[in-house]
């Protein structure tokens, strides 16, 4: 019931939209253009504005969903991406801020490393 509820709503818009276009002069619907984009420019500035680096990004953001979508994540894979990021942050290992220097968090020596992969300290590792 509600597709036909819009579908007569839009068609009667079209229908009256068309019919004003057909009825009025060029140089008045130039006019009306001009008004229309000067006007949606000024709202958007001033969204934007508020809305700062969020809603600049926002377009970007609804492109990649379409392309993690076409690499076949489901909604659970992300969840789960999300919570590892979260764990990440929260133990310091992932972290949003540019400056924070990454220091050696491990307190594993280099000879138990090495001792661990079962490799040789000492022996030459040729391509």
């Amino acid at each position: 019931m509600n597709i036909l509820f819009y579908s007569l709503i839009i068609f009667v818009v079209s229908y009256l939209l068309l019919k004003f276009i057909a009825n009025t002069s060029t140089k008045r619907i130039s006019n009306l253009v001009r008004i229309l984009i000067l006007i949606s420019a000024f709202i958007l500035a001033i969204v934007f504005a508020f809305g700062g680096r969020f809603l600049l990004s926002l377009p970007l953001i609804l492109l990649s969903l379409g392309i993690v979508k076409l690499k076949g994540l489901t909604i659970y894979q992300l969840i789960g991406l999300f919570r590892l990021i979260q764990t990440l942050r929260n133990t310091g290992r992932f972290s949003f801020k540019q400056n924070q220097p990454f220091g050696n968090s491990s307190s594993l020596s280099l000879d138990e490393a090495y001792k661990i992969l079962n490799l040789d300290k000492n022996k030459k590792i040729t391509k």
